[in-house]
């Protein structure tokens, strides 16, 4: 690094003579470590799938994890420029072309969003999936306060406990926090990037906000070439009774060498013909014949959508209708509900104004 602190490095070359487009991983999970079955790629068997594709794998632990040297005092406060330093190291080994590719999820995701803050000049597109835009606001002090039960158990379980008393000293308006705040630092980003979301993944906005705010403020390749998948999934396997169709799949390491076909080796699949989001709508996940349950797709995020005046009326029905009189009387007054729906049934929330009488 520029520091000359050195980062330990796993380098997978396909068969032939290269060069080779790279792609490049860095954890704080530990590069070596087979046995983290939430994390495919940290271990060489999960790299084999680059090399049949054609691609030179570089994974590497992050700063002060795994075998890497040096320290950082709190997570992930190196890896910008950390990444930065690796994508143009890698850019001038021989077996590279110098088109490299930065994919994560997860803590793999953080590393990726805050290298492309950088802008390194060898860095043409990534690949984000469950991470955060602020990891600030979506990880250390998610809804303002510290996630004491969340976090703590994160930082002792990774080695990190000594870092807490450096986070907890620290208010989330605190500038420090500002190098975290990728959102901030969207017009700096010049890469496209695919970012997929999960509807019950804690990050699941951070994903969103990745997308709508490169897509509108990047520089270069950044504003306009950004693509977004929102899945009904988590951030592990779902649990309780929630199963959904098996339409509701998908398959993210085809749509990974999909983007990076296109963007590092120039393959034209057709995939930037495609609408910059594609959504699932959630239905009963327990009935077939409920609404939803299906994939939609929208030139932007949020979907288009329109505000309709719902009324709760004395029989528990809501309806556009206004009530009439006789149920406006009751001491069981309707109250106004509110719905904003994207496209029908996507993106509902809906706003109940308990108590508001209507005459």
């Amino acid at each position: 690094m520029r520091d000359e602190v050195k980062l330990a490095t796993n380098i997978f070359l396909p068969d032939g003579p290269g060069p080779w487009p790279t792609v490049l991983k860095r954890t704080p999970y530990g590069k070596d470590d087979r046995g983290r079955a939430g994390f495919p790629g940290s271990d060489p068997a999960g790299v084999a799938v680059y090399a049949a594709r054609g691609y030179a794998t570089v994974i590497q632990d992050c700063r002060g994890t795994g075998r890497s040297g040096g320290v950082q005092k709190i997570a992930f406060i190196t890896d910008g420029p950390d990444g930065y330093d690796t994508i143009e190291w890698i850019a001038k080994q021989p077996w590279s072309n110098g088109k490299i590719g930065l994919v994560g999820r997860s803590g793999y995701g953080i590393t990726v969003n805050l290298a492309a803050t950088q802008a390194p000049p060898h860095l043409i597109c990534a690949f984000a999936m469950f991470t955060a835009a602020d990891p600030r606001r979506d990880m250390f002090f998610l809804g303002g306060v510290f996630r004491k039960e969340m976090i703590e158990g994160w930082m002792t379980l990774n080695g990190k406990r000594e870092q807490i008393s450096e986070i907890v000293t620290r208010p989330i308006s605190d500038t420090f926090w500002d190098w975290l705040d990728i959102v901030k630092q969207h017009p700096k980003v010049t890469i496209p990037m695919y970012n997929i979301a999960g509807w019950y993944d804690i990050f699941e906005q951070g994903n969103i906000d990745n997308f709508a705010g490169l897509q509108k403020n990047g520089s270069g390749k950044a504003r306009g070439y950004q693509k977004l998948l929102i899945a009904p999934l988590g951030h592990s396997s779902l649990q309780g009774n929630i199963e959904y169709p098996a339409n509701a799949g998908i398959n993210v390491q085809d749509i990974q060498f999909r983007w990076l076909d296109f963007w590092l080796k120039g393959v034209q699949n057709g995939i930037m013909n495609e609408p910059a989001v594609r959504y699932y709508v959630m239905g009963d996940p327990r009935d077939p014949a409920a609404p939803g349950n299906e994939w939609r797709t929208s030139a932007a995020w949020p979907p288009p959508a329109k505000s309709t005046e719902y009324f709760l009326h004395a029989n528990g029905r809501l309806d556009t209708a206004r009530p009439d009189s006789r149920e406006s009387g009751r001491s069981d007054r309707p109250s106004l509900c509110r719905t904003l729906g994207g496209d029908g049934l996507a993106g509902h929330r809906l706003h109940r104004q308990a108590g508001r009488r209507l005459s």
